[in-house]
């Protein structure tokens, strides 16, 4: 009998949040990174240009998500810092709060 030994990789699911409570996405930068990345395994948005979103009130609200590992937790960490300095939701500047739309 032989015995494989499996390497475990440092692995996150990290969720996509614009940090505005509500607003119409007026553009989304970065996908292709997200695309191209070897260490992105998976990603998902929940929206498109012209949607209106807003902050997940639970998880069944949530806007994206993405799922990335490393060969340990340093290479997790710039991973995750390169994903924020490439991937942007960007939104409109009325910010749709208090209005019925």
């Amino acid at each position: 009998m032989q015995i494989y030994k499996k390497r475990l990789y440092p692995t996150i699911l990290q969720f996509f949040d614009t940090g505005k409570a509500v607003g119409r996405v007026k553009a989304i930068k970065g996908k292709e990174y997200l695309e191209k990345c070897e260490n992105i395994l998976d990603y998902c948005l929940y929206f498109d240009v012209g949607d209106i979103i807003t902050n997940a009130e639970d998880d069944s609200k949530r806007i994206g998500y993405y799922i990335a590992c490393g060969e340990d937790v340093i290479e997790l960490q710039s991973v995750i810092r390169q994903v924020n300095d490439n991937f942007e939701i960007l939104l409109e500047e009325d910010s749709y709060e208090g209005k019925n739309s």
